[in-house]
């Protein structure tokens, strides 16, 4: 069952939007990598996966807000192998309820009246010997007033461990951008 309304975009529309904003996120690493270049400083290539930073790709498309996220497990549950004892089973299974229930993950404002809809998520199959691991989050909400949607604040970054940086990758009708938030309490502009 198609749980958008008539008017809302296709499934293709906003993974158009999200690639677009993985672009952004390229391109902006690119841009710092050149200006540490420029400036004489050492810099390092990095992976997708680094211990302390996440990512989030933001798409606001006609009412329908979508929010990715892409984080270490290592700052979800502590740890990245096959979970032995049952404290580790349990807080696998207790993080993964908390970021699949997708409810107060982020903050967004009254006045947009956003409603929650769906939550994905994909966690790590765990495998030993497996060195790296990440959770994949995408959050769904529907917004009636989407033209007073103008910021909104990464809640759940205050129950993440030992996270130190996340990008935001934003494409709205009036924005692109990607920026640095370094606090939960950042609210990030949308408008």
């Amino acid at each position: 069952m198609n749980s958008f309304s008539s008017g809302a975009y296709p499934a293709y529309f906003i993974r158009s939007v999200l690639s677009l904003c993985a672009l952004l996120a390229a391109a902006a690493t690119a841009q710092q990598r050149h200006d540490d270049h420029e400036h004489g400083d050492e810099f390092e290539q990095h992976g997708v996966h680094e211990h302390g930073k996440v990512t989030f790709n933001v798409a606001l498309a006609g009412q329908q807000l979508v929010v990715e996220l892409d984080v270490p497990a290592a700052n979800v549950i502590g740890f990245e192998h096959v979970p032995r004892t049952d404290a580790e089973k349990a807080r696998v299974r207790d993080r993964a309820a908390w970021l699949h229930a997708g409810k107060g993950l982020i903050a967004l404002p009254a006045a947009a009246a956003c409603r929650f809809q769906e939550s994905k998520l994909e966690a790590p199959q765990w495998k030993e010997g497996q060195s790296h691991a990440d959770y994949q989050v995408r959050l769904t909400y529907r917004c009636d007033q989407p033209q007073r949607l103008e910021w909104l604040q990464l809640s759940l970054l205050a129950g993440l461990q030992d996270v130190h940086e996340a990008r935001v990758n934003l494409v709205t009708p009036s924005r692109q951008s990607s920026e640095i938030v370094k606090s939960a309490a950042t609210r990030v502009q949308l408008q």
